[in-house]
């Protein structure tokens, strides 16, 4: 329960704008492990992040990278929580060995540029980097003006350490597709490893305005601005904020995984509530949308998604995906349960019909007859009432809500 009072209050602060003090609470959260700990580790790396933003805009390098590094080690790459939770939840991987596996099967006479940089980033990475370059020049010299091969060839000569060559060719990456992130950012690599940082922080500065979400640029960033705060010519370091979209393919690997995973969702559910819920569960939302494309007669999924929506106080959206999932499988007790209450306040007709359906069908629970006592009463049906709540006492003997309920229709 500690770790779940830690979570409430780290997230309070970091909504506060209170980043460190955030970090020290969500620190002692993520040790608990499962879905509140890693959302606990996503919310800490945020904060790292934030964090770093302000010392930025203090002047404060050294203070930048640490936290940047933080960040980094927290989150990895990207600061996306479509990204994060695909990747912790291993959902990520397989589309991109069948991926590997297509590329290392590409034919060049099609001449395509992207499939041709693919090809040569698969055989660099066994190890084959002449055959990489072979195949880079090549088709080169087709498509010269192809940034996506002049990228591919500066990386293939940067990890063989002929920096000079690799940093001619992100030049010309950078020419060839001025709002490429990557260009920018190995050319600006290959400038501090020359010494010329303030060149470096330039193409670094561009490539983390174009990849807000990359923490490792942002932590490169502040590393070689760091560096050249010692030269004789000013170096400024500007942090932008987090305000990225989710990506797209991590959306769809977390749709296949909350298909085939039924109790992701409830764990995510039974967080604690906080000031993360919009960006949480609209992300949980969207991802649920997608599962649904593609397995559209899934009650289970329909339901689930009427759960994520009522934690959005989307009652209505919650409620059409309850009744498609009883329209699928009218036998859903607790579709069927969840419908009623979320008809009770705009509909209590049509909730003591639901409610009392699930119960013939085999949700004899108590809170379902504390609901039904509830709308009775509400109805004028002091007798149905109490019946709904001695019964629900018969169940569960602890039940506070039905005995109150019953001391004040005895009173």
């Amino acid at each position: 329960m500690n770790n779940r009072h830690d979570f409430a209050r780290g997230i309070r602060l970091y909504r506060q704008g209170m980043y460190r003090q955030a970090k020290t609470e969500l620190t002692n959260a993520s040790a608990t492990g499962g879905v509140l700990g890693r959302i606990a580790r996503y919310y800490r790396g945020r904060a790292c992040y934030e964090a770093a933003v302000g010392l930025a805009r203090q002047g404060d390098l050294a203070g930048t990278q640490a936290y940047l590094g933080r960040s980094a080690g927290l989150l990895g790459r990207s600061s996306d929580l479509a990204v994060y939770l695909a990747r912790a939840y291993g959902a990520v991987g397989r589309r991109r060995r069948a991926e590997a596996k297509l590329n290392a099967a590409a034919d060049l006479s099609h001449g395509d540029p992207n499939i041709v940089a693919r090809l040569a980033r698969t055989q660099a990475r066994d190890g084959r980097t002449v055959e990489a370059m072979m195949t880079l020049r090549a088709a080169l010299r087709e498509h010269p003006d192809a940034a996506e091969l002049h990228l591919q060839a500066g990386l293939v000569l940067s990890r063989q350490g002929r920096l000079s060559e690799a940093g001619e060719h992100f030049r010309r990456a950078c020419e060839c597709d001025c709002c490429s992130a990557p260009a920018h950012r190995y050319l600006g690599l290959c400038k501090a490893a020359e010494g010329r940082c303030a060149e470096a922080v330039g193409h670094l500065s561009r490539a983390h305005a174009l990849r807000p979400h990359d923490i490792v640029c942002a932590y490169e960033l502040a590393s070689v601005a760091r560096a050249a705060a010692d030269r004789p010519y000013d170096c400024p370091l500007r942090l932008q904020p987090i305000v990225t979209p989710s990506d797209s393919n991590s959306l769809r690997d977390l749709a296949e995984f909350v298909t085939a995973e039924s109790d992701f969702v409830g764990a995510m559910l039974s967080l604690p509530p906080s000031e993360i819920d919009s960006e949480l569960f609209s992300l949980l939302s969207a991802v649920m949308d997608l599962a649904l494309e593609i397995h559209e007669r899934y009650a289970d999924l329909h339901y689930r998604q009427a759960l994520i929506l009522r934690r959005l106080d989307d009652h209505e959206g919650a409620a059409g995906h309850a009744r498609r999932a009883l329209e699928i499988n009218g036998r859903y007790v607790q579709a069927r349960i969840l419908l009623g209450k979320l008809l009770v306040q705009t509909d209590p007709a049509a909730a003591i019909e639901q409610l009392t359906a699930a119960v013939t069908l085999g949700g004899d629970y108590a809170d379902v007859h504390a609901e039904l006592g509830g709308l009775y009463q509400a109805a004028g049906d002091t007798d149905k009432a109490r019946r709904a709540w001695t019964r629900a006492l018969e169940i569960n003997h602890s039940f506070t809500k039905a005995s109150d309920a019953l001391r004040r229709l005895a009173a």
